[in-house]
């Protein structure tokens, strides 16, 4: 919208500068200019969004978690699969902090994601993504870690917990049992 209404406003002020409209050599040298201004704009943004509106992916697909962690400058271990859930896929996040993220997918297309990103404090930020009310919360505690959880019928959706000043998140639409979320906690670093 900026920028289609600088040009209109580019437009209007070309029309009224003196010339006698497009293609007009006798026109001033500042309309010629700022129409000349107007077009590189217009490329230059149309390049950058290939003609559209959307935005770029932040994520670059990583063909291996070793990949991925030589990409974001710290490793992450996870499992191979989880409870039903096959290893999928392992990108990182191309912004500051970065972030490791593996996903693992099921036969009916649900998905489980976990997450590993630099700690911002000391308490646990949640990084997973999933911002979804949940009627449950509570705690989940293994091996000496414990971590947030919130949830549906007695299912963890999203835990969040920090260890060796990192965030880590495991978020899973259908849902975990408590001992498999415990497993994970203890898994995942």
């Amino acid at each position: 919208m900026g920028i289609a209404s600088c040009a209109l406003a580019l437009s209007l002020a070309a029309c009224g500068a003196g010339g006698t409209g497009f293609g007009d050599a006798s026109g001033d040298a500042t309309t010629q200019a700022a129409s000349t201004e107007a077009a590189a704009t217009k490329a230059a943004t149309d390049a950058a969004t290939d003609g559209s509106s959307s935005v770029a992916n932040p994520w670059t697909e990583c063909g291996s978690v070793s990949e991925a962690a030589e990409k974001a400058g710290f490793s992450m271990d996870g499992p191979e699969d989880v409870a039903g859930y096959s290893f999928s896929s392992v990108s990182v996040l191309d912004d500051d902090p970065k972030m490791i993220q593996i996903v693992y997918s099921d036969a009916d297309g649900s998905e489980l994601t976990i997450r590993k990103a630099p700690a911002s404090g000391d308490a646990a930020t949640d990084i997973s993504g999933d911002y979804n009310d949940y009627s449950e919360t509570g705690t989940v505690t293994q091996g000496g870690l414990t971590a947030s959880t919130r949830g549906e019928g007695g299912n963890v959706c999203v835990m969040t917990w920090t260890n060796g000043g990192y965030d880590f998140s495991v978020s899973c639409s259908a849902g975990i049992s408590t001992g498999v979320a415990q497993s994970l906690l203890q898994m995942v670093m």
